[in-house]
């Protein structure tokens, strides 16, 4: 019984606590200086922008093809959720691996760079 005790209580001195985001070990001391900072990197952050091309909104999921420039695009498919696009102008055209397209730039609420610890009540 006491080797028990105390293999549990080496396990406990060993466990760290890892970061959700990364999942690469941390302390907790770091992690919480971390969360904080990507709150409020998240908070004042200006709205990501993307480039891309042939984008349709289906279902509440907003999905484009990637560009890499104004001038050049792939057929990297991205999607996100169709209430975090924000604005869309018009760039200018540009090929593709389906032909010329039409570019657009995309502005798109920044994407949460921390996580909200759940409460214990």
């Amino acid at each position: 019984m006491r080797a028990h005790l105390c293999m549990a209580a080496g396990a406990l001195l060993f466990a760290g606590c890892y970061d959700p985001l990364t999942a690469e070990p941390a302390n907790a001391v770091t992690w919480n200086v971390n969360n904080t900072r990507g709150y409020i990197e998240t908070a004042k952050g200006e709205p990501d922008s993307t480039l891309g091309w042939g984008f349709v909104v289906e279902g509440g999921v907003a999905r484009w093809n990637e560009c890499t420039s104004a001038s050049q695009c792939t057929g990297i498919e991205r999607t996100r959720p169709a209430r975090d696009v924000l604005a869309i102008d018009h760039v200018g055209r540009a090929l593709a691996p389906d032909g010329e397209v039409e570019v657009v730039r995309l502005s798109l609420t920044p994407q949460r760079k921390y996580v909200v610890p759940p409460t214990n009540r």
